[in-house]
């Protein structure tokens, strides 16, 4: 008896391993790095607000006057004027608000940078557990391929009465050995390429998922499930065309994820 069977056979994620194409989805999707620059937008209002507040308080002001002596030469006028108003206080905390202000600019923006490092981080660990785990498979592979040949010449020996059973018994139990080990790196390359996936930001659930309806959103998730399966990643917002297109930046399919397909 051969041991056949484990994971799914058709699981084969093919993956081309693009540090920068990764990378540059990572610093965009990563909601983490979206807050942070909503952040530093809020920080930037707050400046204009302090400033705001310093600025002195313009009014106008006019009326109409009349007096009852028939003596003046005008008994009837009107005047208007403007008025300003300063807050002493606002005056005197306005420029340490501001700095304040600007500090939490340069803070947040801080908070990005290091946000980002670790975002690369991130990203680059899991590509290389990732090819780590995917070397690892191919090698578990082939030794289980090679387990399988060798309990088909046990089967054959033990029809034969080459040998006894108990030595059929210990090969078999060798065979299932290396396929468990095979399924087990199997399910090492699928859960790195999720920690690949994790760690650029990506997402099954398609922008706007609350204004969709069930159907729409289910048929949605379903095509993002075959362009993950299918290696494909998602397409970035381009900046404005460059008056003279650079050969690099044809359009271009993007490289297939590579995947670990058990036999």
């Amino acid at each position: 008896m051969v041991f056949s069977g484990g994971l799914a056979d058709n699981i084969e994620p093919q993956f081309g391993l693009n540090n920068h194409r990764l990378e540059d989805i990572g610093l965009t999707l990563r909601p983490e790095l979206r807050i942070e620059a909503y952040q530093k937008k809020i920080d930037q209002q707050d400046i204009y607000k302090e400033i705001l507040k310093m600025l002195p308080g313009i009014g106008m002001i006019g009326g109409f006057n009349f007096n009852s002596n028939n003596l003046l030469y005008t008994n009837t006028w009107g005047e208007i004027g403007i008025r300003a108003t300063f807050n002493l206080m606002s005056m005197i905390q306005g420029p340490r608000a501001i700095a304040v202000a600007k500090q939490a600019v340069d803070l947040s923006e801080e908070r990005r940078v290091a946000l980002s490092v670790a975002i690369l981080s991130q990203i680059n660990l899991a590509i290389n557990e990732y090819a780590n785990s995917l070397d690892t498979y191919k090698t578990a592979k082939d030794v289980d391929r090679v387990g399988v040949q060798i309990g088909r010449v046990a089967d054959s020996v033990s029809e034969a009465g080459a040998q006894s059973e108990a030595d059929r018994i210990r090969r078999q139990l060798t065979v299932l050995t290396t396929r468990i080990a095979r399924d087990r790196a199997q399910v090492r390359v699928l859960s790195s390429l999720a920690s690949v996936y994790s760690a650029t930001g990506m997402d099954l659930v398609p922008a706007g998922a609350e204004l969709q309806d069930l159907p729409t959103l289910t048929s949605q998730v379903e095509q993002a499930i075959i362009r993950w399966q299918a290696g494909q990643l998602p397409e970035l917002p381009t900046a404005a065309p460059a008056p003279e297109p650079a050969p690099s930046t044809s359009a271009t399919p993007a490289a297939p994820l590579q995947t670990a397909k058990a036999d």
